[in-house]
């Protein structure tokens, strides 16, 4: 009787579980309230009611844990790092051990990672702050011999700076330019040729 009238009291407090207990003492006289009567219907006077322990199923109870140890790491990182590290743990008492573990672990931080760049992609998105993306690498036409050839990337135009084949005055175009210029005339292209030494005086 007691167990089932607890029960009820249990629902009509609409107590969430998480408060449960910090008020066993509130609970306990809801209980004793609503228990007087019937105990005195017995014969019984009660005159005091103590909750020592409320106890939940063990899904209930890992649940809880898990959402309160969730509000203490506070965020997706954090909370990656600690499955991290309670994925060394349970590979540690694994007869396979860590290397056994290593492609889950792995795995786990990769979809950790995705999950918070996309959150934060999202974010940056929504709030419109955040760094702009990279810029492209410039391409670049170059005229030899009178034949246009690329379009060519830095690091390409770097080595044909330094093999002669692109010169200060060698005409240069990329898109967004009104017309060919020497490459010296481009800032981007200047620095190709501060280790080029300049041709020899006929």
């Amino acid at each position: 009787m007691i167990v089932s009238r607890f029960v009820d009291v249990a629902g009509q407090a609409k107590m969430p579980v998480l408060e449960l207990a910090g008020n066993y003492e509130k609970m306990a006289t809801l209980a004793r309230d609503r228990l007087a009567p019937e105990m005195a219907g017995m014969g019984l006077a009660l005159s005091q009611f103590y909750i020592e322990n409320i106890s939940l199923p063990p899904e209930v109870e890992q649940a809880l844990d898990t959402r309160t140890k969730m509000g203490v790491l506070g965020n997706l990182d954090q909370y990656t790092r600690y499955q991290t590290a309670e994925a060394i743990r349970d590979a540690a008492q694994n007869p396979g051990g860590i290397a056994g573990a290593g492609a889950g672990i792995g795995a786990g931080l990769a979809i950790g990672q995705q999950m918070a760049g996309a959150l934060g992609g999202a974010a940056a998105h929504s709030s419109g702050g955040g760094p702009p993306p990279l810029p492209a690498n410039a391409s670049f036409f170059i005229g030899i011999n009178g034949q246009q050839a690329g379009p060519f990337d830095l690091t390409t135009l770097a080595a044909k700076a330094r093999d002669g084949s692109l010169t200060r005055s060698t005409l240069v175009w990329k898109n967004g330019m009104a017309a060919w210029v020497p490459a010296d005339n481009v800032p981007e292209l200047q620095g190709l040729f501060g280790n080029v030494p300049p041709p020899l005086p006929s």
